[in-house]
């Protein structure tokens, strides 16, 4: 076991110092004295962020903050300056076995977060002598013991004012977590946690085989509960379908499932259904024939059956007619001297040989020459709109003149006053106006004469034509409105099924009594007791794909004799493979149960093991416990002693004050501060005189709580027990940290009284 020696702590932007170092110049004992206040706990906290890369008691204090607010970075917990450095940098030199070293550990000011975050620190770094600075490997960590010093410091080596009784404060499975990681019980937790997976997994493969267990179990009874007879009849295969690779249960070989071929031939199944409907099919067909009549028997739908079957034959016309309505009349009865512009007279060819020869172009020549005389009309209206303007502008000149202007600024003329100059003025913007209100009543007179010429010699032959057609915007309308496709279907199916021959040169309604007079007398008499609904569902999803020759009963019971032979060979078959394949279920489902019994046994034999050795152990730390608790408390309430009880079956560890060690009530709930501390005071020593690799131990201002007597007790336990190891304490009581300084030297052991005030003062001076 080497011995740590601590010579000294320098600290860079780190807390309240900005820069300090602090020499430690004895190899058994540092006590750091001073009032609250000057940075004892700063040297403590130091040294647990050196070794272990975070302070324990600040872990958790993100915790603390409510995420739902952001905090200033400006300011950060663990930096004295964000402006005075960089880094925070902890340098701590050591000694082991003669080794002299420096062990710093850094961090990015920038990277360091408010609240509190240790992530920003850096790897352990080693100094050499020419100052370079490099990462320590992990032999070399381990070597030196600052590897496992690292992994248990915070539990085996330092005991901080707020943690003190943290191991106390957990909960009692909390406790025994603790223990087992501090005696290196993970090796029995992993091969435990192991086999735990293990018999998850087991589980998991059982529930999954019996769930195949039941599935076999039951498809063996359905078999067996099916009753077929195994025989070696050949029956004929007979192809019934249309086409047997969309009807798969038609085909030679067909790859029907047990419930496929169960749903074909059980009682009331589909082979049943299609005897049914093939017993029936001629009453099905008259069934089937009333049904497709009465849907279209109606007065509206008869009504659109004889429209249609009227101007299906006029269709050409039709268009033409709309060709017509687009091209001329819509044009013709919109035109208007607005529009005459874009205006263009568009004959459809098939109705320009009802115009009179001539007339068309006749017509064009006109609506040319009027577009013409329109321009040139209003290129002079905008000239004459321009004089008027002008004219009212000099009016208003002349009417506001100062002197009076009696002389026309146009022509010269001298008039007798100015009232009669205005006079003539208004008297020209009068004639102007008349002139272009004649004007536009000569164009409208022209374009009315268009407009009749194109109604007399081109409208009305058209209009007169599609007259005789009898066909009008109301027919037009109407016809293109139906569904001419399906009710051409219809038409269709009606004279090829119905044999109803219509006469398309009657009247609509003539057409109209000669369809349902046909359909009435088309009507048959069936047997309405007949189960129509079922053939339905039978035809739509069997009969409609099978052959009409096929479809009778003969043929029908043939092909059920195939698929019943088809079907018991199968069943056969199958429950030969389920009571195989149940057989080779039932032997893994064995194999499995053997496995978890196997590892159940197993895993009890290690938990057991666990349970020897960490009784052990604890019956080890129960005799230093007992006696280091013994020493620092003397004695306490009614003199009841404390004593470690652990129930390992429940992963728990108690800690009682009670005459009876048997007694189940933890010294948390009736000892006093004082009292605790000084228990965990005791359990720290005692686990560190026993595990700890590093004879060292750090105890930050254990008396703040502690009676006198328990103190004593605490001094007289170090010097004696520990006076191989190099301890850092501290106390806030000058007196008391005299005294401990005292007690140690005078067992000789090398000790150090610092006074951290003044330390601080010399900062402050160099600040």
């Amino acid at each position: 076991m080497k011995k740590l020696i601590i010579k000294g702590i320098s600290l860079l932007n780190f807390k309240g110092f900005s820069k300090i170092h602090v020499p430690f110049n004895s190899y058994g004992a540092v006590i750091l004295g001073g009032k609250n206040g000057y940075g004892k706990t700063t040297l403590f906290d130091a040294l647990e962020l050196l070794f272990t890369g975070k302070i324990q008691r600040m872990a958790e204090y993100n915790s603390y903050h409510n995420n739902r607010y952001s905090i200033s970075q400006d300011e950060k917990p663990l930096v004295y300056n964000t402006k005075l450095s960089k880094e925070v940098v902890i340098s701590a030199e050591l000694e082991i076995a003669d080794v002299h070293f420096v062990l710093r550990r850094k961090a990015d000011v920038y990277r360091m977060r408010n609240p509190v975050d240790f992530n920003a620190f850096g790897k352990l770094l080693i100094v050499e002598p020419d100052e370079i600075e490099r990462e320590l490997t992990d032999e070399e960590l381990k070597s030196l013991g600052i590897f496992d010093l690292g992994k248990s410091y915070s539990f085996l080596n330092y005991l901080s004012q707020e943690e003190a009784t943290t191991f106390l404060k957990q909960k009692e499975a909390d406790r025994a977590e603790m223990l087992s990681k501090l005696f290196d019980l993970e090796i029995y937790e992993r091969y435990i946690n192991k086999i735990s997976k293990v018999q998850h997994n087991l589980g998991e493969l059982k529930k999954h085989w019996q769930s195949q267990k039941k599935n076999a179990d039951t498809l063996i009874k359905k078999l067996q509960s099916s009753g077929f007879n195994e025989t070696n009849n050949q029956v004929e295969y007979l192809q019934i379908s249309t086409d047997f690779q969309k009807n798969k249960w038609d085909a030679k070989s067909p790859c029907l499932s047990y419930e496929e071929f169960n749903a074909f031939l059980e009682e009331n199944g589909i082979f049943d259904n299609l005897s049914y409907l093939a017993q029936n099919f001629s009453e099905y067909q008259k069934y089937r024939k009333n049904l497709y009549i009465n849907q279209h028997n109606s007065e509206e739908e008869i009504h659109r059956l004889a429209f249609c079957t009227k101007y299906s034959f006029l269709e050409e016309d039709l268009k033409l007619y709309g060709e017509f309505q687009k091209n001329v009349l819509q044009p013709a009865s919109s035109l208007t001297i607005f529009n005459l512009d874009s205006f263009t007279l568009t004959v459809p060819n098939d109705l320009e040989q009802l115009i009179k020869e001539g007339v068309l172009q006749i017509l064009q020549g006109r609506i040319n020459d009027l577009k013409e005389y329109c321009k040139s009309f209003g290129n002079i209206q905008k000239v004459q709109a321009s004089i008027l303007e002008m004219r009212n502008n000099l009016a208003g000149l002349i009417k506001n003149s100062s002197p009076e202007t009696k002389r026309c600024p146009l022509c010269g003329h001298e008039y007798t006053s100015s009232k009669l100059l205005l006079q003539k003025l208004d008297d020209q913007g009068k004639l102007l106006m008349d002139q272009m209100h004649d004007s536009s009543v000569e164009i409208h007179k022209m374009l009315d004469s268009v407009k009749k010429e194109i109604l007399v010699h081109v409208i009305t032959p058209a209009i007169e034509y599609f007259t005789g057609k009898t066909i009008n915007d109301e027919i037009f309308k109407e016809y293109y409105s139906l569904d001419i496709k399906g009710l051409t279907n219809t038409l269709n199916i009606f004279k090829e099924k119905l044999k109803i021959t219509i006469d398309a040169t009657l009247s609509v309604e003539a057409i109209s009594e000669t369809i349902s007079n046909h359909l009435k007398s088309a009507i048959l008499e069936y047997d309405e007791t007949l189960d129509f609904k079922q053939m339905d569902k039978t035809y739509s999803s069997y009969g409609r794909f099978i052959k009409k020759e096929c479809l009778n009963e003969d043929i029908i019971q043939k092909k059920r004799l195939y698929l019943t032979e088809l079907w018991n060979k199968s069943k056969s078959e199958q429950l030969k493979r389920s009571e195989r394949e149940l057989n080779y279920i039932n032997n893994i489902l064995a194999n499995i149960d053997c496995k978890i019994n196997e590892f159940k046994s197993l895993q009890k034999d290690v938990q057991d093991s666990e349970k020897g050795y960490l009784r052990k152990l604890l019956s080890d730390i129960k005799i230093l416990f007992y006696i280091y608790s013994g020493r620092i408390m003397q004695d306490n309430y009614f003199g009841r002693g404390l004593f470690i009880r652990e129930d390992l079956d429940r992963k728990r560890v108690l800690i009682t004050s009670s005459k009876d060690e048997h007694d189940e009530v933890d010294a948390l709930f009736n000892m006093s501060s004082g009292q605790l501390v000084s228990l965990v005071v005791a359990l720290t020593l005692s686990l560190n005189k026993l595990y700890s690799s590093v004879p060292f131990i750090a105890i930050d201002d254990p008396i703040q709580t502690m009676d006198d007597i328990n103190l004593w007790g605490l001094i007289e336990t170090l010097r004696h027990d520990f006076n191989n190891h190099f301890m850092v304490l501290s106390t806030h009581e000058t007196d008391y940290g005299k005294l401990l300084e005292y007690k140690l030297r005078k067992w000789g052991i090398d000790t150090e009284y610092i006074e951290m005030s003044q330390l601080h003062q010399i900062q402050n001076e160099n600040d």
